[in-house]
């Protein structure tokens, strides 16, 4: 995960994460997400990071995502979004994507989806994703969403 720099000072001066660098880490983390309704990117909260000092050239946005998901409780959607894991957020977004595909008279694709219902437009870029996994509802092209 650590890829060589020029600036190999960093390198060794801001990693390994030790106990108490490691619990700053998810501190500033929760205080991101906290910001952000409970959910934010990780580029946002890898920012955060950087500006708490807890960052630098080695931490990637693919380090830092490995080290929340070791050592945190959060829950990760596709798109890179990280949520506290007390929201559910997954399965709110699938509830609101099945609400609206029940109203729906026909089978509609993600983007119709965000379209039609502004509730999930924040969420569009994860949705089409979410929905194929969602046990619940099926697709025959890969496109059009419909309830099983």
């Amino acid at each position: 995960f650590v890829c060589p720099t020029p600036d190999r000072v960093d390198m060794v001066v801001n990693y390994p994460f030790d106990t108490d660098r490691l619990r700053r880490l998810l501190i500033v983390t929760d205080q991101c997400l906290e910001q952000h309704g409970g959910y934010s990117t990780l580029y946002q909260i890898s920012k955060a990071v950087t500006a708490a000092e807890l960052g630098g050239a080695f931490l990637t946005e693919h380090l830092l995502a490995d080290l929340l998901r070791r050592h945190g409780r959060y829950e990760f959607l596709p798109g890179d979004m990280v949520a506290q894991a007390s929201l559910g957020l997954t399965g709110w977004i699938q509830h609101q994507a099945r609400e609206a595909l029940r109203a729906s008279s026909s089978p509609m694709s993600s983007d119709q989806l965000v379209a039609e219902h502004p509730r999930l437009a924040e969420f569009g870029h994860c949705l089409h994703e979410l929905l194929h996994r969602d046990p619940l509802v099926a697709t025959h092209d890969g496109e059009a969403f419909r309830l099983i």
